[in-house]
């Protein structure tokens, strides 16, 4: 990788990032807000109708992945047209699917909405708002498209800006336009608004950059259907087996424990996924320069070095996050809600340490994809499904939530260690010189430090009653906690010069941003 690809990477990824941060940082506080008006029991069933949007995903056979891939690969061969081409197909797929479901949804939503139990208020406005997240599923899908056509013009800073705009617009309409409409059906009007935004402002941002985002005439070729195709549906098993890992688990719980149930679970995922989203950035940057590379060739030399850089990048920042938020859960989320619910800090511990294990993949599975070579990331993708709901149903009688998080935890450890195996075996890289070496000892100073902070944190937390009353504590945790990562990191030579001049290559960027 070149000095420029690397750092068009880090403007990328350090926008992605900051952009993220002010996203998530906004949805933290929405969502107590959100919580207060509508109720434990409503506000889980809000997450367990939401999540549904996932599940049409099953439907695209795997389009939104390929229309990225496709264009940055049409991009770098200047091909504009070809680009085109493939934006209007997915922008007339999405509505003929749309259409297509309406019908359907209103057939099986009463049915649904029993299997789901529902409350029974809720069982009768459920096919209304079965409707409004398919709208919200097609709109999003749609805005994917024009953010596709943004990333492979390597701005995916501006797609990252256009969801702090939408993040925005959302946040003041909960806090205005909410307490009109306490509501579950409220909340869902504020989540079109924030979509609306959002295209807007993808839409103005691709004009500037690329011009029309259709150039005509366009040529349709069966081929190019068929390459589309063949690619997404491999990707396209790949998002569901991602949908059963994310989002299988809430509707388990609905069913098994009841609907009320799945609110600690929400928002101890909520706080969980701070450890995945964030570093995922770099990977949504990393796949149109790869992608790049591969339509100029790549060597196998390259792809390993690639592989051994970018992975220590993503693990750094993801297991960082995951060893601070894991051990002071309770503080947290006490600070975030301004209350307890009962077992949502064992929860975001579990978790965390899940989405930390499946990040380890994540540079092998985009340096696949950018290969057009999506088979394996699908193998491994089913085997952590199948074992995840599998084993979930299986603890869950016993163990209740405890045994949704173990049978998630469970899955991702088995479905992650083969498919880094067979990845290595693949390419013909070895695991210990590449990432082992430094990831077992990055493993044991976070889990350490994140230990140590779990110990200053818990007792104080749980005999302190309101939220700022807590936040000494978790400042003070913060600073122990970086500390000790530095010192362990030091004792154990876990950091290099690379880790040094990445530091200082975002921070120089963020700040002629900030000056721009």
């Amino acid at each position: 990788m070149t000095s420029q690809t690397r750092s068009r990477v880090a403007a990328n990824a350090a926008a992605g990032t900051a952009s993220q941060i002010v996203t998530i940082a906004i949805g933290l506080f929405t969502t107590p807000v959100i919580l207060a008006r509508l109720g434990r029991l409503d506000y889980g069933a809000f997450a367990l109708i939401g999540s549904l949007s996932s599940y049409f995903g099953i439907l695209d056979f795997g389009i939104g992945g390929g229309l990225t891939r496709f264009m940055s690969y049409h991009h770098e061969r200047g091909d504009y047209q070809k680009i085109g081409t493939f934006a209007i197909f997915g922008l007339v797929f999405y509505l003929i699917l749309g259409s297509l479901l309406v019908p359907l949804l209103l057939a099986i939503a009463p049915g649904l909405a029993r299997f789901l139990r529902l409350p029974g208020d809720l069982q009768a406005q459920f096919p209304g708002l079965l409707m409004a997240v398919l709208g919200l599923f097609v709109g999003w899908s749609l805005a994917g498209i024009i953010g596709a056509r943004l990333t492979a013009a390597h701005r995916l800073d501006l797609a990252a800006y256009a969801n702090v705009v939408g993040s925005v617009g959302f946040a003041l309409l909960v806090f205005f336009l909410l307490p009109l409409m306490p509501t579950v059906g409220g909340v869902f009007v504020c989540m079109g608004a924030h979509l609306l935004l959002v295209i807007a402002t993808l839409w103005i941002s691709n004009r500037r950059v690329n011009g029309a985002l259709v150039r005509w005439p366009i040529h349709w070729k069966w081929n190019d259907t068929r390459e589309l195709f063949v690619f997404g549906l491999w990707t396209q098993v790949s998002s569901i087996t991602a949908i059963v890992n994310l989002e299988a688990d809430k509707a388990i719980i609905s069913r098994s424990v009841g609907v009320a149930s799945v609110t600690p679970y929400q928002v101890a995922n909520r706080l969980a996924l701070l450890s995945r989203a964030l570093p995922l950035q770099l990977l949504s940057s990393l796949l149109p320069e790869v992608t790049a590379r591969v339509s100029q060739g790549i060597e196998r030399a390259d792809i390993a070095a690639l592989y051994q850089r970018t992975s220590r990048h993503l693990m750094i920042p993801t297991l960082l996050i995951a060893g601070f938020v894991a051990g002071a859960a309770e503080p947290l989320l006490r600070l975030w809600l301004g209350d307890h619910i009962a077992g949502a800090s064992s929860l975001c511990a579990a978790l965390v340490v899940s989405y930390a294990i499946n990040n380890v993949t994540g540079v092998g599975t985009t340096v696949l994809r950018a290969q057009g070579r999506p088979q394996l990331e699908t193998f491994y993708g089913i085997l952590s499904a199948v074992l995840n709901v599998g084993l979930t149903i299986a603890f869950i009688g016993p163990y209740g939530l405890d045994g949704v998080v173990m049978g998630t935890i469970a899955g991702n450890v088995i479905g992650s260690g083969v498919f880094i195996v067979l990845f290595h075996r693949r390419e013909d890289i070895p695991w210990w010189p590449t990432i082992g070496h430094w990831l077992i000892r990055l493993v044991a100073v976070t889990a350490l430090a994140g230990g140590a902070v779990h110990l200053l944190t818990d007792a104080i937390a749980r005999d302190t009653t309101g939220r700022l009353a807590v936040l000494p504590a978790i400042i003070g945790a913060g600073l122990v906690y970086l500390l000790l990562v530095l010192v362990l990191g030091w004792a154990t030579r876990l950091w290099n010069d690379e880790d040094r001049m990445l530091l200082d290559r975002i921070v120089n960027i963020l700040r002629r941003r900030r000056a721009a």
